[in-house]
């Protein structure tokens, strides 16, 4: 097709052609993209938007496209002159006289950003302060970021998630046994990668190092010896909670890994280092060691839901008095769940489940258990 003696008809087919809202600084309207068919071979050939010089508004509704120039212009205006995206699109408006969507532009303008810039993260965006903790999955529960100063604007003031203009967070806490790993299978499953397995960080550090030393137990967590008085369970809840074991043994068994402990936001998002392999049979030094890491990189979080809050709630307590050195400003009220708070009787209810504490709303606080659904395909492995 590149001899010269050839000759290219350019037309509209009905049946293959595509019509699409062309928008430049100059015009703006309707268009039909031309059919180009080669005299010669009867080869056919239907130019790209890129091909014509424009970007589409998104890649999957490609009804629209944007001149380049349109695009590069408000990456100059918008950037470097503060204008609006709003205040760009009145004027492309008032200029060719046609209706702009500003949301699809807003798309479309990050999409070229993207293919012209290789723009692929915030820091790129001259945005700082991307929440990296716990909630960094959580679009509602994440740190908020610093937008860029602009000359003459100061950057906006960062927020954190749980301030008087947010709500308070909180957090699902729980272990599921299902995901537990029998000690006679060796590698035979070593392949199949959890999805949870980024979650894994901190706290499970902490959990082997514990149990190699053969401290992973309630008096080791709470800094007490033997001599020490034992109360392990001062709650007045009447309820048989097989699941509220303040103590586990070490004893070797089918498993090596009796499963995971680990938590969510609000959202059903899993939280960042918060996840664990269980050495032994569930107990409250998981949970511990969870909430300690919880407090140290949220302060701000002030509701956890377990479905035995009621017991753990004072050994909670026990333990931040044996570590003075997490945050002070770190208050949690520790409840029961609402689905769970219905096996509880009912004084403990009334005390003690997030349904009936003033200002807990409807968290619920079952979100964990969604997690723990969407691994059924896991399973002991």
């Amino acid at each position: 097709m590149a001899n010269s003696g050839r000759r290219w008809q350019a037309g509209f087919d009905e049946a293959t052609g595509v019509s699409v809202r062309y928008i430049s600084l100059l015009c703006s309207g309707s268009l039909s993209v031309p059919t180009v068919t080669c005299r010669a071979c009867s080869a056919r050939f239907t130019p790209t938007a890129i091909e014509a010089g424009c970007f589409t508004s998104s890649p999957t509704d490609a009804h629209a496209w944007y001149e380049l120039g349109v695009l590069s212009s408000y990456a100059f205006l918008g950037v470097n002159e503060g204008l609006s995206v709003t205040g760009f699109v009145e004027y492309l408006e008032d200029l060719t006289g046609e209706h702009v969507d500003d949301r699809q532009f807003v798309s479309a303008y990050f999409a070229y950003l993207r293919a012209a810039d290789g723009i692929d993260s915030f820091t790129s965006l001259g945005v700082e302060g991307m929440d990296e903790g716990l909630f960094a999955d959580c679009p509602i529960c994440a740190t908020t970021p610093t937008p860029p100063a602009s000359e003459g604007v100061p950057a906006a003031e960062h927020v954190e998630a749980g301030s008087d203009v947010l709500y308070r967070p909180a957090v699902s806490c729980d272990a599921v046994t299902k995901l537990g790993h029998y000690s006679s299978c060796g590698l035979a499953s070593s392949h199949h990668k959890p999805q949870i397995s980024r979650y894994f960080g901190p706290v499970d550090a902490r959990v082997e190092s514990a149990h190699a030393a053969g401290r992973l137990n309630l008096r080791s967590a709470l800094k007490e010896t033997e001599s020490d008085p034992w109360d392990s369970d001062p709650c007045a809840c009447q309820s048989s909670l097989h699941c509220a074991r303040p103590d586990a043994s070490s004893a070797s068994g089918p498993c090596d890994i009796h499963g995971v402990c680990g938590a969510v936001c609000m959202h059903t998002i899993p939280l960042h280092g918060l996840f664990c392999d269980m050495r032994t049979p569930e107990q409250f030094a998981y949970y511990l060691f969870m909430l300690d890491h919880l407090v140290q990189q949220r302060p701000d979080v002030q509701d956890v839901y377990i479905d035995f809050g009621c017991r753990i709630r004072s050994t909670w307590e026990r333990y931040v008095a044996a570590h003075p050195q997490l945050p002070a400003e770190a208050k949690l009220r520790i409840m029961v769940n609402w689905m769970h708070g219905s096996g509880h009787d009912v004084a403990c209810q009334l005390t003690n489940c997030g349904r009936y504490m003033e200002g807990a709303g409807r968290g619920i606080g079952e979100q964990i258990e969604q997690l723990w659904s969407m691994t059924k395909v896991g399973g002991v492995g």
